[in-house]
């Protein structure tokens, strides 16, 4: 899955002919009015809706898929994403500004897990990929969970769900 970056969300349907009232945050207003469609995200997945009509300073969009009121209400109070690769604006994000890919993971109980590979951003939260035992495995990723972080040493320690790694 390509990383996604969140750029602002959807409001509520406007009008009888499918606009749906939007809130883009300012750095990414540009690269919206280029794109040909957005990712909204329903029930934890992005799915691509194909731009019809868009007017950034009204904060206004018309998806092809819909014509009336009624269709859109789905999409009221999403949050819109674009591919990070189509923007040309980027907010750094914390755990990429760490530079932990090739660092070794380590549990609360200090055991080694593995070194981290990847580091993938979901909508809902930063997964790191990570290789244990000869396989690849995902740790979810949150600043709560981060219980050391040794650069020096290229050592990052999080408390660990137990059972995840038995998965």
């Amino acid at each position: 899955m390509e990383p996604t970056i969140k750029i602002g969300k959807t409001i509520k349907s406007f009008g009888k002919d499918g606009f749906i009232r939007i809130i883009i945050d300012d750095p990414y207003k540009e690269d919206v009015s280029s794109s040909k469609y957005l990712l909204i995200e329903q029930e934890g997945y992005c799915i691509p809706y194909f731009i019809e009509e868009i007017d950034i300073d009204a904060g206004l969009v018309k998806f092809d898929e819909f014509n009336g009121p009624e269709e859109t209400k789905s999409l009221s109070d999403s949050i819109i994403y674009m591919l990070a690769r189509d923007l040309t604006y980027r907010v750094q994000n914390p755990i990429n500004s760490l530079g932990i890919e090739g660092f070794t993971l380590i549990d609360q109980n200090h055991e080694e897990i593995g070194k981290i590979k990847e580091i993938i951003e979901m909508p809902m939260q930063e997964l790191l990929l990570v290789m244990h035992k000869e396989q690849e495995i995902m740790v979810p990723f949150h600043e709560d969970l981060l219980l050391g972080f040794d650069k020096e040493a290229k050592k990052i320690q999080l408390e660990i769900t137990d059972g995840l790694l038995d998965l």
